[in-house]
């Protein structure tokens, strides 16, 4: 009895992984759309709470920046907690840039356990080395160097933005060669000092299992992120937290809040998060070229958006209260 009983788990647990990630069709090469070829460029185009929260599949997600894909990377985990992630790096980039800059997609891929989910490369990838050179505004010329893992095409891809648009970023000129001598991402990412586009995996792989995967609790998490300090309240188990913030590579703390022993009383915490946010202009002159952007938020994160532009030594910033009295007109 016991016998046909664990054949019938077996059964069970592979229609399960089958069916549920079962992609809806399929463009070769083993990837397959699920979410569309619509690049995500707002987080109103999704709703995390909507999609599978409970199966865990193999993702492919891919960011661009700059005219084309910088980053192919693997994903094991549910739907929710991809579209969740996606969602924090582009709070993150809101907040560093005062815009959405980066889009985001993301594909369904046959692999059925972690393991091989995680060993996925990007197909052609290689390792590139950007010199850009651009001119300050008394006419004294700079060049940067930033090593990136791409395959040729994207590269080009990438140079030919630069190029098209020298004048309107304030870039004077954009070269690219071929790194021969670093054949894997993480020598080739290792060659930046410090790499804050992509996130970069540790030289060695944190064990989560020693997190608790099954009991749900109120987690109360601290990020520190552009001298700016923000509390949130999740109702999720332990590793899903640690996973995901470790994945947003902003610094963080979490603990349990006791008091909060439900989902709702969690969500309640959450909701009573109040901030006095407002809309703000934030003008920018980086490179000899002014930018004028706007950002609903506190003025405590305005001052920190500026604050991170100055620090750079690149160019000078400042911010004052918008008209705009709701988020929508504000981005507008």
């Amino acid at each position: 009895m016991k016998k046909y009983f664990y054949v019938a788990l077996v059964a069970l647990a592979s229609v399960t992984m089958f069916v549920a990630c079962e992609p809806k069709n399929n463009p070769g090469n083993g990837s397959t759309t699920y979410a569309g070829d619509e690049w995500i460029t707002s987080p109103t185009q999704f709703d995390a709470s909507l999609v599978n929260d409970s199966t865990y599949c193999c993702w492919d997600w891919h960011v661009w920046c700059d005219g084309t894909t910088i980053s192919v990377e693997p994903f094991w985990g549910t739907e929710a907690q991809l579209l969740w992630m996606i969602d924090q790096s582009m709070q993150a980039d809101l907040k560093a840039s005062g815009e959405y800059h980066k889009k985001y997609r993301y594909y369904l891929v046959e692999e059925n356990t972690e393991e091989a989910c995680m060993e996925r490369e990007w197909e052609g990838a290689e390792c590139w080395l950007e010199t850009i050179t651009w001119i300050d505004s008394l006419g004294g010329q700079h060049t940067s160097q930033e090593y990136g893992w791409m395959p040729e095409a994207n590269m080009k891809e990438r140079h030919d933005y630069y190029m098209a648009k020298l004048e309107q970023i304030g870039v004077a000129n954009h070269e690219y060669e071929r790194v021969t001598d670093k054949t894997d991402k993480d020598a080739c990412w290792a060659m930046n000092p410090e790499d804050t586009t992509i996130i970069t995996p540790p030289d060695e792989p944190k064990d989560y299992s020693k997190y608790d995967s099954l009991t749900y609790k109120c987690w109360e998490i601290t990020q520190e992120a552009y001298g700016m300090t923000v509390v949130t309240y999740r109702w999720e188990t332990e590793k899903v937290i640690v996973m995901m913030y470790d994945l947003i590579n902003i610094d963080y703390t979490y603990r349990h809040v006791t008091e909060a022993d439900n989902e709702d009383a969690c969500d309640q915490l959450e909701d009573s998060q109040e901030r006095q946010e407002a809309c703000w202009k934030i003008t920018a002159k980086v490179m000899g070229v002014t930018q004028v952007s706007y950002y609903w938020g506190t003025e405590a994160e305005a001052e920190a958006q500026v604050d991170a532009i100055v620090s750079t030594g690149m160019g000078t910033a400042s911010y004052e209260l918008a008209a705009a009295t709701d988020p929508d007109s504000c981005h507008e």
